[in-house]
């Protein structure tokens, strides 16, 4: 919070000092709907491991075996009984609230001057989504930077924005994803300098 004093002075001797507090403007991000239909497009687009009785069942992706909306089958029992795509759903939404709780207090700690709430909303949306997949603490410096200062041109040209699996292969699937919700629809390329200002233009990233 910061505070601006004011310093009067009266025939030299008098001095008054009035103090105005200014509150910075809040964003407070909710999961919405929408959001939560996004992100299943970046851990499950084609709701692998749905079967006819309307009940996911485990699947096998490059980081292992797999449930619903990207969740771990760790629990023999899916592979008997399953899951419903109530549980599913459930499941990807209170991990979006944990992920969200915990980007909170990274920012907190490691960007004070910036918290997640004080965030344009596209910056909260990227920053949750690739902390989500990834986690807050693994995504780099330069990606945060690039995010809470809505620098687009660094985040697209310079790759910031690709997530990778653990053995050094791209996670195409989420990166499809976030593509297909920021990058330039008509092109379908990464943005140059003219394209992000047409983005921009656009409303696709509005600042």
């Amino acid at each position: 919070m910061k505070r601006i004093f004011r310093v009067t002075v009266i025939v030299g001797t008098m001095v008054l000092i009035s103090c105005a507090t200014i509150t910075p403007v809040t964003n407070e991000f909710n999961i919405s709907d929408e959001y939560v239909e996004y992100i299943k497009t970046t851990v499950n687009p084609y709701e692998w491991g749905l079967r006819d009785n309307g009940r996911f069942y485990p699947y096998s992706r490059p980081g292992g075996r797999m449930i619903g909306y990207g969740q771990s089958a760790f629990d023999k029992k899916y592979y008997s009984q399953g899951m419903s795509k109530e549980e599913a759903e459930n499941n990807l939404r209170n991990g979006l609230e944990k992920t969200l709780t915990n980007l909170r207090q990274y920012l907190i700690t490691h960007y004070p001057e910036h918290p997640f709430d004080q965030l344009s909303s596209k910056s909260q949306e990227i920053l949750l989504d690739h902390a989500y997949s990834t986690g807050p603490e693994n995504l780099s410096g330069e990606f945060y930077s690039a995010v809470i200062k809505q620098d687009w041109d660094k985040l697209f040209n310079e790759f910031l924005y690709i997530r990778w699996i653990e053995k050094g292969w791209p996670k195409n699937i989420a990166n499809t994803a976030f593509a297909n919700r920021w990058l330039d629809p008509e092109t379908r390329q990464i943005p140059n300098t003219n394209a992000i200002s047409k983005i921009l233009n656009k409303g696709s990233l509005e600042k």
